[in-house]
């Protein structure tokens, strides 16, 4: 999802961001969200529609994205019934899918199959600076294997100057001593490679738990309440410890104080992981009213926060209420609006959790 959304974002035609894509078509994704209760008709609706938007602007390259393609495959016992189409339509349109495991034959043989292995240290990096500092890392138009490690040094701020990787980060407290920025991200990108492959230690449920997607939003926090220009990179305590609470939660609290206090020991020492963690993590009514005021847009736009209610009479619903938060009937101080709810009842047809 993330490669689509790079492909997307540089592929814009004359006003692509790099020489290399502007002599090609602009590139226009239409996204499908698989389920295990995704049908044949949903799958051909996407594809009827981005065979006609193709035909009417002959100057863009149309591409169906599948996302989660193996779940409708999961749900009807390996039936080839669901993606049957995309793969007979996809010479009308481009057609990408993916999957968490190898589809049937009858699926795999109509397409170029190719099998992502989990990033390594050297990706995380290179993921890292991309999320933080969204620059053209090179300076050129397509990173090769020489000019990736060239990058790895040559990010730089908005006008140029010293490299950004050699900036002190500033704003932390006195104890962190001096941390460069490319270190932070290293270490950053090392805590979380640990954690997730701690498959037989104390952090043997966090592959479970949270993926690529949680560090990668937690990245991208960062760079919202983060200030890199020529002059330095700014990033305060408070800043890491929202971005880690924001996306690595929905495990017991213990589990995420350990979580963020492995971030925290990586970063500055186990001393500051002890003593920040119980002092200084916000807690979970501030992370909800966070979510609830979090407007950005666009790039930049904040993951949603869900709360799973276990209650069967709406509890989480007015407990945001009890504390003051936005919710119906009490707009916060800080918020322009009150916020606007929308309660859904349960479908008689909506057995998924049963299933």
């Amino acid at each position: 999802t993330l490669s689509m959304g790079v492909v997307e974002a540089n592929a814009r035609g004359v006003e692509s961001p790099r020489g290399f894509f502007r002599a090609q078509p602009l590139v226009e994704v239409w996204f499908y969200q698989c389920s295990r209760r995704s049908t044949s008709s949903d799958i051909e609706s996407v594809f009827t529609r981005a065979i006609e938007r193709q035909r009417s602007a002959l100057s863009r390259r149309c591409v169906v994205f599948m996302d989660e393609a193996g779940l409708p495959e999961e749900r009807r016992g390996c039936s080839t019934t669901t993606s049957k189409t995309p793969a007979d339509r996809a010479p009308a349109v481009s057609f990408v899918a993916i999957t968490n495991h190898v589809l049937d034959a009858a699926k795999s043989n109509r397409c170029a199959c190719l099998l992502r292995g989990e990033p390594d240290l050297d990706d995380l990096n290179a993921i890292a600076r991309g999320c933080l500092f969204e620059e053209d890392l090179a300076g050129g138009d397509v990173l090769g294997g020489a000019a990736v490690a060239v990058a790895a040094s040559t990010v730089r701020p908005p006008g140029g100057g010293t490299p950004m990787l050699t900036h002190l980060v500033a704003g932390l407290p006195p104890e962190c001593g001096q941390l460069a920025v490319g270190e932070m991200l290293k270490q950053l990108c090392r805590a979380y490679s640990e954690l997730l492959h701690n498959a037989s230690g104390d952090f043997g449920w966090f592959e479970r738990s949270f993926s690529l997607r949680d560090f990668v939003h937690a990245l991208r926090y960062l760079r919202r309440h983060s200030d890199a220009s020529a002059s330095g990179f700014r990033l305060t305590r408070q800043s890491l410890l929202r971005a880690l609470a924001r996306n690595f939660i929905g495990v017991e609290p213990a589990l995420v104080h350990a979580v963020i206090g492995e971030f925290v020991a990586q970063l500055f020492r186990r001393r500051a992981a002890d003593s920040w963690v119980p002092a200084c993590l916000p807690s979970l009514v501030e992370v909800m009213e966070e979510a609830i005021h979090d407007c950005a847009t666009g790039a930049d736009s904040p993951r949603y926060l869900l709360l799973v209610d276990e209650s069967p009479d709406d509890s989480a619903l007015r407990r945001p209420r009890w504390h003051g938060l936005a919710t119906p009937g009490s707009a916060s101080a800080g918020s322009a609006a009150q916020s606007v709810v929308l309660k859904l009842s349960d479908f008689a047809d909506d057995s998924m959790a049963a299933q």
